[in-house]
């Protein structure tokens, strides 16, 4: 009963987060290639598709994801694995959509999703998309900033790091800037 409770208030919570813009928004339609397996395959209840496994669909998939995020019908947790899904696509409408979302999106966990998606696309060169959300309102996106730039490991990031580690306040973020310190060596 409680987790029903529970799995119920995040779906609501997920729901009321969505962008403005993205409620005015359609899903793709059946014309467009791919669709309905995209949906399927972002809708898995037991198994999330593989980066390989986008890629071998071919970038034609790339605005198929984008719109499945921005339809308003589109459930929340699918929304978060389409986000994570243009990671298999490293374009530039990769990066702006991704700093689009992450600057935008009304959710704490769809900017984290997206700031962490940034890393998993593009690792090297990400520095200055990911450097101002360390200053997020959000611990749980500055947390995710801190990973990724940990994860990119250049010195340009371990800089960023060093730099916000003496101002964070929160626990969980510290703990975060200082692994990911310990990983950018």
């Amino acid at each position: 009963m409680i987790r029903l409770v529970v799995t119920a208030l995040v779906l609501t919570l997920f729901a009321a987060a969505r962008p403005a813009a993205a409620q005015t928004e359609s899903a793709p339609t059946a014309a467009e290639p791919g669709s309905d397996a995209v949906r399927a395959m972002l809708s898995g209840y037991e198994s999330v598709p593989t980066l390989a496994e986008w890629r071998r669909l071919g970038p034609a998939v790339l605005p198929v994801l984008i719109r499945l995020y921005e339809a308003r019908e589109t459930a929340p947790y699918v929304r978060l694995r389409a986000i994570a899904a243009t990671a298999a696509f490293p374009t530039e409408l990769t990066r702006t959509f991704l700093r689009t979302v992450a600057q935008t999106a009304t959710s704490d966990l769809i900017a984290r999703e997206a700031v962490l998606t940034l890393g998993r696309a593009f690792a090297d060169g990400i520095a200055e998309d990911v450097a101002p959300f360390l200053q997020h309102d959000a611990p749980v996106v500055r947390e995710a900033a801190a990973r990724t730039l940990g994860r990119v490991g250049t010195p340009g990031c371990r800089a960023l790091l060093e730099a916000r580690l003496p101002s964070e306040a929160h626990p969980v973020v510290r703990t975060a800037l200082v692994r990911a310190l310990a990983r950018a060596t």
